[in-house]
C-alpha cells in the first residue's frame, strides 16, 4: 500500500508501515529525526493534493485543539485565535482526505 503519515517528524509511524513492506512517506513542517529520504518537509495539505494514498494517518499537532489547553486556548483567552486557526487547518484537512483514513488526537473542541 501507499501511505502517508501526516504531521510525524519522528519517523516511528512511517518505519512501522515500511518494516510491514508498504510504500510511506511521511511529512511534517519539521526535518525528519531519522534524517529518512522517506520524508517530506511541507505543508501536508499540499502533499495530499499532489498525490494518490491508500492510506493517510494523521497526527494533526493538537496543543491548540486539546480540552487540556482551555486555559490557554478557550475562548476569551489570548491564545483562542491560534486554536481557530488550528481548527480551520484540521478541518481543510480533513475535507482533503477522502480515502481510509485513522486520525490520532486526543479529545478536542471544535471551536
Amino acid at each position: 500500500m501507499r501511505i502517508l503519515v501526516a504531521c510525524e517528524y519522528s519517523g516511528k509511524v512511517r518505519e512501522a508501515f515500511r518494516a510491514l513492506g508498504h510504500d510511506v512517506t511521511s511529512c511534517d513542517l519539521l526535518p525528519s529525526d531519522d534524517n529518512s529520504p522517506h520524508h517530506i518537509i511541507g505543508d501536508v495539505i499540499g502533499v495530499v493534493k499532489s498525490s494518490q494514498w491508500d492510506l493517510i494517518v494523521a497526527h494533526p499537532p493538537c496543543t491548540a485543539l486539546t480540552v487540556a489547553g482551555n486555559s490557554t486556548y478557550g475562548e476569551g483567552q489570548r491564545k483562542y485565535a491560534e486554536r481557530l486557526e488550528s481548527v480551520k487547518w484540521t478541518c481543510d484537512l480533513g475535507i482533503l482526505i477522502t480515502v481510509r483514513v485513522q486520525t490520532a488526537n486526543t479529545t478536542g473542541r471544535n471551536g
